[in-house]
């Protein structure tokens, strides 16, 4: 090669660099988080056409960057104005625990475009914690008697107790407050007649509930006879 062709060479190497495709970028999640159990990210995800934020109760993934289908806890599409402002908030409650958030984009004029983002984000952890709860615990006289306790809010099933002084010794009855939403309060009654209570001679008593083996409630009550 002779001296004067290296100018020309190293011109044109120069311009096929600058004709090359940009590398597609990937999206980032910034943080993850909560509002009253409903999930909040922000994000950078420049150009993207489609966003779309998974929530999975692992890490792993498949071979194409997924989560795992089996451990899918729940999914969004981010609209052009959540993408844009690079702020989401779900509509929708996520149950109290710990996720594993990622985020996928796509842009359909990569990679002619200058704002290209493609592919999947980093993984970020999430624990939402359970909300603080309230226990209430009711009483009402008859000749089947109905003890209620009430916990707000319940989105699981909670073993308890109801435990009294008797004639002779303390006597418990077990049972469950069903709960199926943690934005709402859910109810159990136990039903006890005289018979059941087997206070003897006492008139007066104290019920107690326990959840855990923790007191949550208690009624010191005069049975009428």
């Amino acid at each position: 090669m002779t001296h004067g062709a290296r100018p020309l060479v190293i011109s044109m190497l120069a311009m096929l660099a600058l004709a090359a495709p940009a590398k597609a970028a990937t999206p980032t999640l910034l943080s993850v988080g909560h509002r009253a159990l409903h999930p909040t990210a922000t994000l950078v995800a420049p150009g993207a056409d489609d966003v779309t934020i998974y929530f999975s109760k692992r890490r792993d993934r498949a071979t194409d960057g997924r989560f795992l289908t089996e451990n899918s806890a729940s999914i969004d599409f981010l609209t052009p104005q959540e993408v844009a402002s690079g702020i989401w908030m779900d509509a929708d409650n996520l149950d109290p625990g710990t996720y594993y958030v990622m985020l996928q984009a796509t842009t359909d004029s990569c990679p002619e475009g200058t704002d290209c983002t493609n592919g999947f984000s980093n993984v970020m952890p999430l624990t939402i914690p359970k909300p603080k709860q309230t226990f209430r615990a009711t009483f009402e006289r008859g000749y089947i008697a109905t003890f209620k306790l009430t916990i707000t809010p319940l989105g699981e099933s909670v073993p308890y107790q109801l435990c009294w002084t008797r004639a002779k010794g303390r006597k418990c009855e077990r049972a469950a407050v069903d709960g199926h939403d943690w934005t709402r309060a859910a109810s159990d009654t136990i039903y006890l007649t005289a018979s059941d209570l087997k206070l003897g001679t006492r008139r007066t008593t104290t019920f107690s509930w326990y959840v855990a083996g923790k007191r949550v409630a208690s009624k010191k009550l005069r049975i009428k006879r």
